[in-house]
């Protein structure tokens, strides 16, 4: 089965025909003529996965049900998407989308948000499983947010920028091109790409296993009371102020 348009006049009914009658194989891709505009750009060809992955969050968010949760691609190549009490376990989640929102969201994904622009997550979890540079969570992103989430990945903001997080857990961070990023307990901090300045992202953390010389402790006192989307950037940068 060749898809060969989806236009902004697609019908939702048809949508729903479509993912129906799609089979969950990876041998088959498919050409998009013309994509919807929530789908970002023309992406000629689109393997199925990615093609369905979109369609699934289009059609069943804000929260994807839990018999798609497994599929891969879910959110990838899309707009201004928002999911909220959601399980995603298949690979490559929201890669390549732009302006992404996840609220209270569990991702056990290879390679969430890579090459995303904008992303926020509000709560909840990332787990990545793998140690190769396709399983890293932000990997290649711009401008991504956290709050409050744990963040249990290799290499996690892997040449990522303009990075604003604050986190009770990272395990892994490496190579960040810039930004601000404050935890309660991060396991490992490091650098191995030498064009890639550490003097350019601000780490912070209470408690540090590996890698002091490219964070900074700080008092736990600094993370307590609220942080919100509002606060976020001010409470960021007055800790930024005070410790360096």
């Amino acid at each position: 089965m060749v898809l060969k348009t989806i236009t902004d006049d697609t019908k939702i009914e048809d949508l729903q025909k479509l993912v129906k009658s799609l089979e969950l194989t990876t041998d088959l891709d498919l050409e998009i003529r013309t994509a919807a505009k929530e789908f970002r750009r023309i992406i000629v060809p689109l393997k199925r996965e990615i093609t369905l992955g979109m369609l699934i969050t289009k059609l069943y968010g804000p929260t994807i049900p839990e018999e798609f949760s497994h599929l891969i691609h879910l959110g990838s190549y899309t707009d201004g998407t928002y999911l909220e009490n959601s399980v995603l376990s298949g690979m490559y989640c929201f890669s390549d989308s732009s302006n992404a929102t996840l609220k209270n969201c569990k991702i056990y994904s290879m390679g969430p948000f890579m090459r995303a622009k904008k992303p926020t997550l509000i709560g909840g979890e990332i787990v990545t499983n793998s140690r190769s540079n396709t399983g890293i969570a932000f990997n290649r992103t711009d401008s991504p947010t956290i709050l409050n989430s744990i963040i249990k990945s290799y290499r996690s903001f892997l040449w990522s920028r303009n990075i604003r997080c604050v986190s009770p857990y990272i395990s892994s961070i490496a190579n960040p091109k810039s930004g601000i990023i404050v935890a309660e307990k991060i396991g490992k901090v490091y650098y191995y790409d030498t064009s890639v300045n550490p003097s350019d992202t601000h780490i912070y953390a209470v408690h540090i296993a590996k890698g002091v010389k490219y964070a900074k402790k700080i008092k736990h006192s600094e993370l307590e009371g609220e942080w919100t989307l509002k606060n976020l950037d001010k409470r960021l940068d007055e800790i930024v102020t005070k410790y360096n």
